[in-house]
């Protein structure tokens, strides 16, 4: 979750897929002169992240390529959950069984309603799959400085990895593989 120690100090930190916040608990301690937005869909999970990252703007939402209404189903491991776009389809709350309804935001949104100058200097995004579609929708690109990015799908990490860059590099940034983490990569323009 860290960038490259050349990455130079951030004043605006965006935690994407947050969990129970203690990432970014850790980027404002590193930080503390940063503002750290952290974003959150599950309720739960967001609840615990603002106990754990006091001062830290916890953001009760989800991220995706589109924006609109979504589910996940939190009976799934929690650091597991996945966005599904449900864009333009009405929901039947009785029909969604273990599924929540939860909003989700682009990330050009997210980062323009977060950062009033509409950028940020380190993004760190962990949305279990979502990723490719943020990649294909590629209008937040030029908002965003440094980036890591943990990679989820099928295929080997080579693949993901090699993927991933050539995604990146599409969106005008410099990416290379993040070797902390087999499956992530590290990018910045």
């Amino acid at each position: 979750h860290l960038p490259p120690d050349s990455m130079p100090t951030p004043s605006t930190v965006l935690d994407l897929g947050a969990h129970i916040g203690l990432t970014a608990a850790h980027y404002q301690t590193l930080w503390p002169d940063a503002q750290v937005v952290a974003v959150e869909m599950d309720e739960e999970s967001a609840k615990l992240a603002e106990q754990n990252a006091p001062g830290v703007n916890v953001c009760q939402y989800a991220v995706s390529a589109e924006g609109g209404w979504g589910v996940y189903n939190p009976s799934l491991r929690a650091e597991a959950y996945a966005f599904e776009s449900r864009a333009g389809i009405s929901f039947d709350p009785d029909a969604l069984l273990d599924n929540r309804k939860v909003m989700s935001y682009t990330l050009r949104k997210i980062v323009l309603r977060s950062f009033g100058d509409g950028s940020v200097d380190f993004a760190k995004m962990d949305v279990e799959g979502e990723e490719w579609a943020i990649f294909e929708h590629g209008e937040w690109a030029p908002l965003v400085r440094n980036l890591v990015v943990e990679l989820h799908g099928d295929g080997g990490s080579d693949v993901l990895v090699s993927s991933a860059l050539r995604a990146l590099e599409r969106l005008a940034f410099v990416a290379r593989p993040y070797p902390p983490h087999p499956q992530a990569v590290y990018a910045w323009r």
